[in-house]
């Protein structure tokens, strides 16, 4: 089969989406099969960055791609008349008037869930288009029990079409080569001691806001010498947001606000963090806690959405409302040292458990449902 490949996430800087994306591309065309596949790009770039075993075309579509009303109703339809496929994988949204088998992945509905947390401007077209792509799609995949039921209890469609694939660990990611002056990376984001690190877009849904509140509350009971390392690109100036509220709180020189890390920057951070957290208030997946795993670094998360699903009980868990439930968390696993080797070790043994080999196969097995 020649399978089109919604590759509009693929980009220098990835959020979930993008790892997932590509990821999964890269082990799908490692997988023994006779597909091939073309990929829609929104920039020539990525493709060169792919490790990628199979013949594999590409498309760089225009800059009204970006945009989810013309990539519903023109740039895809269009492009797909001219040059069929046999089947067609979207990511979130799918083409208007397509006639061939469509393979729908959704990571999540936060906009729909917490829409206080969203511009109307982004909110609206997400909301339609989902709505539309969910009742078109022949197969929906999800990467937890979680979302599996978010969808059905939003959406009126057969259980049967969706089907959860977990996500995989990028190996790579354990990949210190090319870290050499871990000195001047830790001076280059004002680093300078023991940390705590957060991992995720700075978006209001991450919910930091209350983690430095719980950081506050943590910093003046315990004591602790530890800096807040703070890893993301910033959504709708959530940034500036933050900064006034670390320096409202008298923080400023205890909590690091990073932007984007590059890879080889990343991997370092996670290897000598003392504790990661994970506070959001909404996830499909959660991809940090197992990089955060992988390098040995123990992980307290929130208790709802997938965050358990996906950390098992190799993390500890807290209700992301109550920042001195956060609060202590953080503390308890900072202050025992039998807690920490545990977590550490039963973390890697967790992370282990997640392959894009099994992903990718998983997959495959949709596909081939079509022929």
């Amino acid at each position: 089969m020649l399978i089109g490949y919604d590759g509009r996430f693929i980009k220098d800087v990835k959020t979930g989406d993008g790892i997932y994306a590509q990821s999964l591309l890269e082990s799908l065309s490692r997988v023994e099969s006779a597909n091939e596949y073309r990929v829609y790009l929104t920039d020539r770039l990525p493709i060169e960055q792919l490790e990628l075993d199979t013949k594999v075309g590409y498309k760089v579509m225009s800059r009204l791609h970006r945009f989810a009303w013309t990539r519903v109703l023109f740039t895809y339809p269009l492009e797909l008349h001219r040059h069929p496929v046999d089947l067609f994988h979207a990511h979130y949204t799918i083409p208007a008037r397509c006639r061939i088998p469509v393979v729908l992945t959704v990571h999540d509905f936060s906009w729909i869930v917490h829409p206080e947390l969203y511009p109307l401007s982004v909110r609206l077209p997400r909301t339609y288009t989902a709505m539309y792509s969910i009742q078109r799609a022949d197969k929906i995949i999800t990467g937890s029990a979680f979302i599996k039921k978010e969808i059905l209890q939003h959406f009126d469609i057969d259980e049967d079409r969706v089907i959860v694939i977990p996500y995989g660990l990028d190996m790579r990611i354990r990949d210190t080569a090319g870290i050499e002056d871990t000195k001047g990376v830790m001076e280059k984001y004002r680093i300078s001691g023991k940390y705590i690190l957060a991992v995720g877009n700075i978006h209001p849904r991450k919910n930091l806001v209350r983690l430095i509140e719980a950081f506050k509350i943590l910093k003046s009971t315990a004591g602790i010498p530890h800096q807040m390392v703070l890893i993301g690109k910033s959504f709708w100036q959530q940034a500036s947001v933050l900064a006034k509220q670390v320096h409202a709180v008298d923080l400023s020189n205890e909590v690091v606000l990073t932007g984007y890390v590059p890879n080889n920057e990343l991997r370092l951070l996670y290897r000598r963090a003392s504790l990661f957290i994970y506070p959001s208030l909404y996830e499909g997946f959660g991809f940090p806690i197992l990089e955060a795993m992988v390098h040995g670094v123990p992980v307290v998360a929130s208790d709802n959405t997938s965050a358990p699903e996906v950390g098992g009980d190799a993390a500890m868990y807290f209700n992301p409302f109550d920042v001195e439930d956060m609060a202590e968390t953080m503390r308890r696993v900072l202050d025992d040292e039998g807690l920490r080797k545990w977590m550490i070790q039963a973390g890697i043994q967790r992370a282990g458990r997640f392959d894009w080999k099994r992903t990718a196969e998983e997959t495959l097995k949709v596909y081939q449902s079509f022929r």
